[in-house]
């Protein structure tokens, strides 16, 4: 993590690094513990910003001389995690219908509607039919049903 301190000497604005850049620096950091005398080994540039892990500091990789850009570099852990693979939180609308004899078809519940009334339900009939199932599924969950 890369911090500034604050008049009580005590850190403030901690940003964390992502993954990939924290396995770079652990990397890096692990050789620098080997050798600490191999001037190789104790830079890692993350492309804006370079940790100088002689001095513990972090700073801008194009402007190394500018002093408000200048950060403290800690080994630390966050107990937040990158989520890389957001598809385990969408759910598959589309699901549920196929169990029941959708093959894949654009529109199957209108499409049987029209041919069921022949034609497309209006906004009323599709509210009714919406309250009708509510009531139907709370029939069915509250256990008043005969």
């Amino acid at each position: 993590m890369m911090f500034k301190r604050n008049k009580k000497n005590q850190p403030k604005n901690k940003k964390y690094f992502d993954h990939i850049q924290s396995r770079r620096i652990k990397k890096k950091l692990d050789l620098f513990k080997k050798d600490p005398n191999d001037p190789k080994n104790s830079q890692v540039n993350l492309g804006f910003h370079t940790i100088d892990l002689n001095n513990k500091k972090v700073y801008q990789t194009t402007d190394p001389a500018n002093e408000e850009e200048h950060f403290e570099f800690a080994e630390g852990t966050t107990q937040e995690r990158e989520r890389s693979d957001p598809s385990r939180f969408i759910n598959n609308i589309a699901a549920e219908s196929l169990k029941h004899g959708n093959d894949g078809v654009f529109n199957k519940l209108g499409m049987d509607w029209a041919k069921k009334y022949g034609g497309y339900p209006t906004l009323t009939q599709i509210l009714l039919g919406l309250k009708e199932e509510e009531r139907k599924q709370l029939t069915l969950t509250s256990g008043l049903h005969p």
